[in-house]
């Protein structure tokens, strides 16, 4: 390995995942950090379900929305995050996401431990197959929030 290289991944080290309405291009993979973590971004366009309400029992997910408006709906609580803000999906919480607007919206999302592929699984299929225009939660009733 030439010097340095170990300490930066370009984009010859990512891959996309999916693609289509919700898309999930791999920024670091588990491989990288000895399955601690793994990184992903999702591009969300407009009205997109990102992924209907699931639960993970061994993975927390830590999503940062970089741009746009990402609305989740963690526990039961129905939230929509602005650029900067962290929304937290701990193992054993029920938990979705989706773009309540009409702009695309982009998070990067943080999985630990790094099994992205156990992930973007879904009971019934992977969510490539997914459709639809947001949860049923995302009604406009959470809030935006801001830094």
């Amino acid at each position: 390995m030439s010097s340095g290289t170990q300490y930066v991944v370009g984009p010859a080290g990512c891959g996309m995942l999916l693609r289509g309405p919700l898309g999930a291009e791999l920024m670091l993979a588990a491989e990288r950090t000895e399955g601690r973590l793994a990184v992903v971004e999702h591009p969300l366009a407009p009205r997109a379900l990102g992924s209907p309400v699931h639960t993970h029992r061994n993975q927390d997910e830590y999503s940062v929305v970089l741009e746009g408006v990402v609305g989740a709906e963690v526990g039961g609580q129905v939230i929509e995050a602005g650029p900067g803000v962290m929304l937290v999906k701990p193992r054993g919480v029920p938990h979705a996401f989706w773009n309540p607007t009409d702009e695309p919206a982009r998070s990067l999302e943080i999985i630990s431990p790094g099994r992205v592929r156990a992930v973007l699984r879904r009971p019934g299929g992977d969510l490539r197959h997914a459709r639809g225009t947001g949860s049923a939660a995302a009604g406009g009733r959470g809030r935006p929030l801001r830094p």
